[in-house]
């Protein structure tokens, strides 16, 4: 069941999550490395706070994003944490193709 508590929560929590990841992807374009990282993590951040498929979709997408954020700073532990989460999510969700 769906706590009614993050029912209401839900709204400004996507939003937050969904600008934070756009300020994620803007600073990665313009090569700022360490805010971009910084965004996706309060993306996340805001992403585990939100509940159903829908959300966990987006969580995945995130987490891929870190993994290339990770990747292009040379982290190779976290870029395989955040790659392996998003799998795993995507294979609780039975995603085709995984």
């Amino acid at each position: 069941t769906t706590n009614p508590a993050m029912m209401t929560m839900s709204g400004p929590i996507w939003a937050l999550a969904n600008w934070w990841e756009t300020k994620s992807r803007l600073e990665h374009r313009l090569g700022n490395e360490f805010q971009a990282r910084e965004a996706i993590g309060l993306a996340i951040e805001h992403r585990r706070q939100a509940e159903g498929a829908h959300a966990l979709l987006a969580l995945a997408r995130s987490l891929d994003f870190l993994s290339e954020i990770c990747r292009a700073a040379g982290d190779v532990a976290a870029e395989e944490q955040a790659r392996h989460e998003a799998r795993l999510i995507r294979v609780g969700l039975r995603i085709p193709g995984i």
